[in-house]
């Protein structure tokens, strides 16, 4: 929040709204006396709204008689305001101070450790490797060190293909990636096929070993047996065997861009304001209530409920409002600008789609003229080696 917004929150102000017909001199004998107001503005015909100090509001009672306006408050804002609304409750203000600062201190530790991934590894095991890595319920976040714990995990461990340590409020979250068997560790004991991982067209085949059951030219889909580990000998006897072999197949990517004539870029300022509540019981306290006055903003709304254990849920609530200002710009591109965006951007949003062991044999490129804008649909053709060993009845 900018410091000028702080100060007035400390200080505390009223937002009040004057009625008349000279408010144009309610204006210049305020400011003629030197009182703050801010956020002016103009609601009707005689009708203003602003914001000022509020200990400077019994000054503006002659200034109102002078011009023969009427003001009243609408708002009252600010701390001063929030201390004497509960300045007749100690026992629930002193409640507030104790509960804030267990809040505090609880903050301070990890609650709950969240172990994310498709892995097989028992999570017994992981957890247990976690706990000597200092990762575990009630120690201190600033004690957990992450990168150490990734290098030792991943040393530690041979079945650990990449793990991420993060804090979020008071809970760890680890997130695990197995390391995946090659199939060929397999192709020397276990009888298996070899399946295709993508859809594509057959161009061309290698058995090494057992049964093709596709040709140049078909049609594959993705987890479909292209050379079977079953095998039939001249005596129409049937033995497994590991399959082995090389499929290469012809794969398509294609992609859709629009670029209109005119667009609109919307860009964030750097302003912000907010909001902030708690909520105990069913107690609602604005601990800050600015609002906003910006004309175009996004609004982002976090909150955090306080809990011990992930399990039992203290009666409290702390909601965030931001409010961040954005701006609106119009660009307008000529027809070649458009066709030339439109093709780049297709494009680029195709070959993410490529992989990267891919061989790209061709493409195409197709523009459509609207009244509005031009899309291009790019057509990326590739030469892809497929092939997963599977285990028979794995």
């Amino acid at each position: 929040m900018p410091l000028k917004e702080t100060v007035k929150n400390i200080k505390g102000y009223v937002c009040i709204k004057v009625e008349g017909y000279f408010v144009e001199r309610f204006l210049n004998l305020m400011m003629n006396s030197g009182i703050d107001i801010w956020d002016i503005r103009q609601e009707n015909v005689g009708v203003i709204t602003a914001k000022i100090y509020a200990r400077e509001f019994s000054k503006i009672k002659s200034i109102s008689r002078k011009s023969k306006c009427k003001v009243r408050i609408e708002n009252k804002k600010g701390v001063p305001f929030v201390l004497n609304k509960y300045r007749h409750r100690k026992i629930f203000a002193a409640l507030i101070a104790i509960i804030s600062t267990v809040i505090t201190v609880l903050n301070l530790f990890v609650w709950k450790v969240e172990v994310i991934g498709d892995f097989t590894i028992p999570i017994e095991e992981i957890r247990s490797d976690l706990e000597e890595e200092n990762i575990k319920v009630g120690v201190l976040k600033k004690n957990i060190n992450s990168e150490t714990a990734k290098i030792n995990m991943t040393l530690k461990r041979n079945d650990i293909a990449w793990i991420g340590v993060s804090i979020k409020g008071n809970k760890a979250i680890v997130e695990i990636i197995e390391k995946v068997k090659d199939g060929k560790d397999y192709v020397n004991t276990y009888p298996g096929n070899v399946i295709s991982d993508k859809e594509g067209i057959v161009e061309k085949i290698y058995v090494a070993q057992g049964t093709a059951l596709v040709r140049k030219g078909e049609i594959v889909e993705k987890g479909q047996i292209l050379i079977s580990g079953e095998m039939k000998s001249d005596f129409s006897e049937t033995r497994l065997v590991p399959a082995d072999g090389e499929v290469t197949l012809k794969t398509w990517y294609t992609e859709k861009y629009k670029v209109p004539y005119e667009k609109e870029i919307i860009s964030k300022t750097g302003n912000k304001d907010r909001d902030v509540t708690l909520k105990l019981f069913n107690c609602k306290i604005n601990l800050l209530n600015n609002g906003t006055n910006f004309e175009k903003y996004d609004t982002i709304i976090s909150c955090n409920r306080f809990s011990i254990f992930g399990r039992i849920d203290f009666p409290i609530e702390i909601t965030t409002r931001q409010y961040e200002e954005i701006s609106i710009e119009k660009l307008t591109y000529t027809k070649l600008q458009a066709k030339q965006l439109a093709i780049k951007l297709a494009k680029e949003s195709a070959m993410r789609k490529v992989p990267k062991d891919a061989k790209i044999v061709d493409e195409k490129v197709n523009l459509i003229e609207n009244k509005d804008g031009i899309e291009a649909e790019i057509l990326i053709q590739c030469e892809e080696k497929t092939g997963i060993y599977k285990r028979i009845g794995g």
